[in-house]
């Protein structure tokens, strides 16, 4: 981190918050589109709650509908900081807050198998755990590097280079 300018941290960041306006605007515009541009139409009508897919897998296991902090932070709906849902970004954009499901850490306990899913699996008493959502928080978790220096490399679908921080930058 020695040879980070704080310019390009800036640089970066801003870079970031412009990202998810165009992402979140593309989003809305891409919805309303799609279904058709009524006047008066509320996309989110009859919508109890947004999950993400892993979010979801979680949901039709236990009932429990919550995000995983990893895979949320894909959405560039979270603010870094206060590691918690970026509201007035969200509000911005006509996404009801009242939509985002509650925050929770990997490795958070979400609950028991629901009884339907116990009996046809055989795993009556099994509880699931928010796992790393994102692949990438997964790989990084993984790294066998606990002291000193050190940073990781991802590379798949795309390629980046990092290191883990106890704050944002």
């Amino acid at each position: 981190l020695d040879v980070l300018e704080p310019h390009l941290v800036a640089v970066v960041l801003e870079a970031e918050v412009s990202l998810a306006r165009e992402v979140l605007e593309g989003l809305v515009e891409f919805v309303t589109g799609a279904v058709g541009a009524r006047a008066g139409f509320d996309p989110f009508v009859g919508v109890e709650r947004l999950l993400f897919i892993p979010d979801l897998f979680n949901y039709l296991l236990t009932g429990v509908a919550k995000a995983e902090y990893t895979i949320a932070s894909t959405s560039q709906m979270l603010d870094a900081r206060s590691k918690g849902w970026a509201g007035s970004l969200v509000e911005e954009f006509g996404i009801p807050g009242s939509l985002l499901p509650e925050l929770v850490d990997t490795g958070s306990r979400l609950g028991a198998l629901l009884p339907h899913v116990a009996a046809e699996t055989g795993a009556e008493g099994m509880q699931v755990v928010a796992t790393a959502g994102h692949d990438t928080a997964s790989a990084v978790a993984a790294v066998p590097a606990s002291k000193g220096t050190w940073c990781y490399i991802s590379s798949g679908t795309w390629s980046l280079m990092g290191v883990e921080t106890p704050e944002p930058i």
